[in-house]
């Protein structure tokens, strides 16, 4: 994490040197040179994990705490990415799209952080949505799938880029990423963020794989995903897992009938997301038949 993640490490253990009311004379001493923390506080370069936590030690935090600092950092950066990218892309403004995506594009090449791999490949998703002629480079999904399969402490960045990307994501991979999750949903459990983001990516992983037609691994997340409890609060998620359920039934005509009456109940709050709804079923029935 520490090697491609440098310059936001170092951000984050300037914040925290200043919290805590330590020079960089007194937090460096016996440890390592100033003008190297003051590099790796610019983050233009990183220093091996032994020094990291000889500095956290004098500032009297542990590793863990540092890490999910980092983490925080790392997920407030997305959100205000998502929302900016999302503000151009419900405008249709695809110039404005493009020029995010290839301003990501040239921060990973020059840092080779992984955040800015994930804002690249999320950037490049709704592009594609917006334009279907948009070619995303193999290299950019292959580079993504790296780093998914190497990541070992998901938490709710991990889980919202993988909801985020799986248009771009093959088939294989994403039921190999869901079995490795499938071992961590008691983690994900303990932090309400982590088991929401969860949730939502077995719905939307539902949604990916009938899109692609590949029914039976939809109809096996579905069946995990009806295994787990969903709060109340996500009454979205709740609706959408009923009406893919609806839509998987052996018995089509009894499936459609319920989303028929899911679809009235849903005209009652809103005319909008019963629209979507209606559409997307007689798009994938077409399809389908």
């Amino acid at each position: 994490m520490l090697q491609n993640n440098n310059q936001k490490a170092g951000q984050v253990f300037r914040r925290l040197r200043k919290d805590h009311g330590y020079s960089a004379k007194t937090v460096t001493a016996n440890i390592m040179s100033v003008s190297l923390l003051r590099k790796f506080e610019e983050g233009s370069c990183d220093i091996v994990s032994t020094k990291l936590l000889a500095l956290l030690r004098r500032l009297h935090i542990s590793y863990n705490e540092f890490a999910f600092l980092l983490q925080g950092q790392q997920e407030d950066e997305y959100t205000a990415f998502l929302t900016e990218l999302s503000d151009h892309y419900y405008k249709n403004d695809f110039k404005k799209l493009e020029t995010m995506y290839h301003c990501q594009a040239q921060n990973y090449q020059l840092t080779q952080d992984p955040f800015y791999l994930v804002t690249q490949a999320t950037a490049a998703v709704l592009i594609q949505d917006l334009e279907p002629s948009f070619v995303i480079d193999h290299a950019l999904a292959d580079h993504l799938n790296n780093y998914l399969l190497a990541t070992n402490d998901w938490d709710s960045f991990q889980i919202a880029t993988l909801g985020n990307c799986l248009p771009i994501i093959n088939s294989k991979m994403i039921m190999l990423i869901l079995r490795e999750l499938d071992e961590k949903v008691h983690t994900f459990e303990k932090v309400a963020d982590n088991y929401e983001r969860y949730l939502s990516l077995l719905a939307n992983t539902i949604e990916t794989l009938m899109n692609r037609r590949l029914i039976d691994q939809a109809k096996s997340v579905l069946h995990h995903m009806q295994q787990l409890a969903i709060p109340e609060t996500m009454s979205q998620a709740r609706i959408k897992t009923t009406f893919l359920a609806n839509l998987l039934e052996n018995n089509r005509q009894q499936g459609i009938d319920k989303n028929q009456h899911l679809l009235e109940l849903l005209r009652l709050s809103g005319p909008t997301l019963a629209q979507s709804y209606e559409d997307y079923m007689t798009s994938f029935l077409q399809q389908s038949s």
